[in-house]
């Protein structure tokens, strides 16, 4: 990629881009707190 399709990029790719991230970030987070939930519950 060169910097002229970098810079022809409409705004809301950035924007939709940038909410899929924060969702697959929430998604990771989500699956290691059920894996890590079973340590938690033993010690209660």
């Amino acid at each position: 990629m060169n910097d002229k399709n970098i810079d022809g990029v409409h705004w809301s790719f950035w924007v939709i881009g940038a909410v899929a991230l924060i969702w697959n970030l929430m998604g990771v987070m989500n699956f290691f707190v059920q894996m890590n939930s079973d340590a938690g519950c033993q010690n209660a």
